[in-house]
């Protein structure tokens, strides 16, 4: 059996999907994932409804609708987030041989489990999906040490853990303008997505964050920049300018043009990974971070940013300042992420174990 004769579904979202909504990490992660198993010659369904190709076409990928799916014709299917466990349940397929679970934000039994911060019939949701993939899936996918020590501690050893962190891509858009005013000359900038419907009270202490932060950077000559979607009721227009939603391609002028990019954590204990730091870096633009981080390792070892201790707005603020003023080597934290964080480093995981299982 070669590569081009192993067949990979790879399934999240059953909704009807277009270009214009891929660009979500969630989203992008899945086409990234996706095409990066297609462009080492596996086979690759993407299961959704989709109006035209969601990504560069490749002949080894297509997309196949969900009702017409059928499953017996994979070796393996891949399912992102509970979302796309969910979906491949609903379309019969829960049962196949070789699942690959990606899990996404692991969560415990109860309410009160640190580092987690769903909370109630969200919670409860996710871990009803947690205890399927556990006993269906051949591998779990997971995002850091912290995820893996949380789902073991939970589920045990079987079955194994796949750790692959987010990623970024390689190629991005060239230098465009300049999207910022004149004044005040020092921008920072936090790009992410502060939430609509879900985890309302991680979008509050966040808001409250960015206002704490923009009113002392504010007095320090810097001006913070909300880019991305979320809910923006509680954010102060004087401390923070928000930018809010713009198309995946402008957000690299922002990046590229900023003086230093914000990452917030999500409270004294994190287990995921902040995406956002990837981005950042492979622009180039220094970061400054909080300590419960799981990879603030990316700005120790690209030299490219600072670690303030969690939750002090005022030491934060000085060290904001102080990136923004510095001159950073940004091509060599471009370099950094490129040799060791792109999407293509994150699909060798799946490509050795596909080798050790199905010998291609």
């Amino acid at each position: 059996m070669t590569r081009a004769d192993v067949r990979i579904a790879t399934v999240y979202l059953r909704t009807p999907l277009d270009r214009s909504q891929i660009h979500a990490m969630d989203r992008l992660r899945w086409l990234r994932i996706s095409e990066g198993l297609a462009d080492l010659g596996f086979s690759v369904d993407m299961i959704v409804d989709a109006p035209a190709p969601l990504g560069a076409p490749r002949p080894t990928l297509r997309q196949v609708s969900p009702d017409t799916v059928d499953w017996s014709r994979y070796h393996v299917v891949k399912t992102l987030y509970p979302t796309g466990f969910r979906t491949l349940a609903e379309t019969g397929g829960d049962r196949h041989p070789f699942i690959i679970g990606r899990v996404g934000a692991v969560v415990g039994p109860t309410d009160d489990t640190p580092g987690v911060y769903f909370f109630g019939e969200e919670r409860r949701a996710i871990w009803e999906v947690h205890q399927a993939v556990r006993t269906r899936a051949r591998y779990v996918t997971l995002v850091t040490d912290a995820a893996r020590r949380l789902w073991q501690a939970q589920f045990g050893l079987d079955p194994p853990v796949l750790l692959v962190p987010t990623g970024v891509d390689r190629v991005i858009p060239p230098l465009g303008r300049d999207p910022f005013p004149a004044a005040p000359p020092r921008r920072a900038v936090y790009v992410g997505n502060l939430y609509t419907r879900h985890q309302r009270e991680l979008n509050l202490h966040w808001q409250a964050r960015l206002n704490a932060l923009g009113a002392r950077l504010l007095r320090r000559g810097v001006r913070l920049h909300f880019v991305g979607p979320g809910r923006t009721d509680r954010l102060d227009p004087d401390a923070v300018t928000v930018v809010g939603p713009i198309a995946h391609e402008a957000v690299w002028d922002y990046l590229h043009f900023a003086d230093v990019g914000i990452v917030l954590a999500r409270g004294a204990v994190q287990i995921d990974d902040a995406s956002k730091l990837y981005y950042y870096l492979r622009a180039g633009l220094p970061a400054v971070t909080e300590a419960p981080v799981p990879n603030n390792h990316l700005v120790t070892e690209s030299g490219a940013g600072l670690v303030a201790p969690c939750g002090d707005d005022d030491v934060m603020a000085e060290m904001i300042e102080a990136a923004a003023r510095r001159r950073w080597d940004r091509r060599a934290a471009q370099a950094y992420i490129l040799a060791h964080h792109t999407w293509e480093h994150r699909v060798q995981v799946y490509e050795r174990v596909l080798a050790a299982e199905l010998g291609v």
